[in-house]
């Protein structure tokens, strides 16, 4: 259980000054062995169907009629759904935006048993009208068996993650976590700009999931492809697709791309009595069942009691595995016949049940889309200004989620929203030898896709990706880099996560834009909340930066009484005694 600290001691200044002082090719491929596919079959009513026949079964991949070897029913074992000592996560869940991201996993799910992971769409929810979906996932949480694993997830930016655990008192307590924040005058634009993000979010669950894994979308409901429509009514003045959020077809395509790589199954539950704006609910359902068809996936209408989910507690995790004459891995288009009438059926990749993609080096990983998890890793991005250029610094810090792995060879690559490999850096060996290791790329602003790949000494490969918005922050009349979070050797020891070993924690960023007569005072806090009371406070400190407009802010604050867990850390900007901006950064602490 998280104990909730009163307050912490901010860092004296001279502490903190004398701290930074201180430091002042081709693609890998899926073996061939991997040619299951699994196959869904559920009956009018929505129950599985447990007698396909072989021969009922006709499969085509990439258009091109496939034998099928056997066909084998799989479902949740007796022994996996009896209960074993629950699996505390080992950071209390949160609302706050994780401080890196990681290719490893949640807890470990017993072999045979069935993964859950529930995706709220919590922008779409009105406040005051979230019980009926709070409701839908309690009474779904508890028709699961002990041994299933259940994940929560909140849809909007950087929401709420908790990973599959089988802790089932931590999956409710994640679910109280998560806050309705839609609109009663939710317009068009504003709905598009929520389903873009929906659409995203979704395709992030399903990437890369094995076959015992159930995603549950709860939404009020979504827009239909209307960016042409709503062009026009806004005018066709030049900048009228940056002004709105448009969704377009090739929103759903993409949706539907990672769907058909993906070996979950999919039920979307429409909630109607959470949609703030009533009228947009025709609208609303006709998007969720564009995101149900293109996934795949069953759609549920959640009209009065919470019931209605039950069914799916009774009827997830059941499937087919259909061993064919060639491989499947991979998001190859694959159709599914079957010789019987009221059945459909739905086939994916057999996703984790395939050989894991052969390793390669990290140059060759970055180029592929395929996930390597064997070497746990974790990395985050911070952009800040590149001195005498259009350019911005983007700094990769990446290390081993393991204490002792060693790395021996790694490579950052960042991606456009095409796909194109626009900078890369390759460590050098002594480079490797500190963790975390730190990369510098320049790149002009935009939108990018930070694959960090990498190999260890015992022959691991891992990779790990990170969605990055390379522009300065504005906090009128300046603008802001990232702020980096760094251990008591100051700017030469910059972390991911602090552990019991570290003593404090401090905040550095760089402000660009400062006038030489500005007045620039910047107050530090940390709160166990994004928008919570300050645990403890205290005034930065203010130094020279890169560039005579450039200032570098710093504060910090000793960790000796926080609890494990995430916190964030805010500095507080003031210029010439006006508040001009917060920057901010989630400080996880390990015990």
């Amino acid at each position: 259980m998280r104990v909730r600290t009163r307050s912490i001691r901010y860092l004296g200044l001279a502490a903190v000054v004398a701290m930074i002082a201180a430091a002042s090719a081709a693609p890998s491929a899926r073996q061939s062995a991997a040619s299951q596919v699994v196959v869904r079959a559920v009956d009018a009513e929505g129950q599985p169907v447990l007698d396909l026949k072989q021969d009922e079964l006709s499969l085509r991949i990439d258009g091109r009629p496939r034998e099928i070897k056997s066909l084998e029913l799989v479902r949740p074992t007796a022994a996996a759904a009896r209960a074993a000592a629950p699996a505390v996560p080992a950071i209390p869940p949160s609302d706050l935006p994780p401080p890196y991201a990681t290719n490893r996993g949640g807890a470990a799910v017993p072999k045979g048993a069935r993964e859950f992971v529930i995706a709220i769409d919590d922008e779409g929810i009105a406040p005051g009208r979230e019980q009926p979906v709070r409701e839908a996932v309690k009474t779904l949480i508890a028709s699961l068996s002990p041994g299933d694993a259940v994940g929560l997830a909140g849809l909007k930016s950087g929401g709420m993650r908790l990973s599959p655990t089988t802790d089932h008192a931590a999956a409710l307590t994640a679910l109280s976590k998560i806050v309705a924040m839609g609109s009663a005058g939710e317009s068009t634009t504003d709905l598009g700009c929520r389903t873009r993000t929906v659409l995203a979010g979704v395709g992030a669950l399903l990437q890369d999931a094995p076959p015992a894994r159930t995603l549950v979308v709860f939404s009020s409901g979504v827009a239909t492809p209307l960016g042409d429509t709503i062009r026009q009514q806004l005018g066709k003045q030049a900048d009228a697709d940056a002004a709105i959020c448009q969704v377009r077809q090739r929103d759903l395509d993409e949706l539907g791309r990672h769907a058909a790589g993906s070996a979950a199954g999919v039920y979307v539950v429409f909630v109607p009595e959470a949609l703030g704006n009533a009228a947009n609910l025709s609208t609303a359902e006709a998007g969720l069942e564009n995101l149900a068809g293109v996934t795949g996936g069953e759609m549920i209408r959640l009209v009065g009691t919470a019931n209605a989910v039950e069914r799916i507690g009774r009827t997830a995790g059941t499937y087919y595995l259909a061993t064919v004459d060639d491989a499947a891995a991979g998001s190859r288009r694959i159709d599914a016949r079957v010789a019987r009438d009221g059945v459909r059926v739905v086939a994916r990749p057999a996703g984790s049940t395939a050989a894991a993609p052969k390793a390669a080096s990290p140059r060759d990983m970055i180029r592929t889309a395929a996930v390597f998890r064997d070497l746990p890793l974790r990395a985050a991005g911070f952009v800040s200004r590149q001195q005498g250029s259009g350019d911005l610094k983007v700094i990769a810090l990446f290390e081993p989620d393991e204490p002792d792995a060693k790395l021996t060879a790694a490579t950052v690559g960042l991606f456009d929203e095409k796909g194109t490999l626009k900078a890369q850096w390759t460590a050098q060996p002594a480079e490797l030898a500190k963790a975390p290791v730190t990369a510098a790329l320049a790149i002009a602003p935009g939108r990018y896709r930070m694959r960090v790949a990498a190999t260890d000494a015992s022959g691991r490969a891992g990779t790990t990706d990170v969605t990055l918005d390379v522009q300065l922050a504005e906090a009128p009349p300046l603008k802001m880099g990232t702020m980096v979070l760094v251990g008591s050797k100051g700017l030469a020891d910059p972390k991911l996560a602090f552990t019991g070993e570290d003593a404090v924690a401090i905040g550095v960023l760089e402000l660009y834009g400062v006038a030489k007569d500005a007045k620039l005072d910047v107050t530090f806090e940390i709160a166990q909340d994004a928008t919570g009371a300050a645990m403890g406070s205290g005034q930065g400190s203010v130094a020279a930066g890169q560039g005579e407009d450039a200032r570098l802010v710093y504060g910090g604050f000793p960790l000796g009484t926080l609890e494990p867990g995430d916190y964030v850390l805010r500095a507080r900007i003031t210029v010439d005694g006006q508040e001009a901006g917060v920057a901010s950064r989630t400080l996880r602490r390990f015990k």
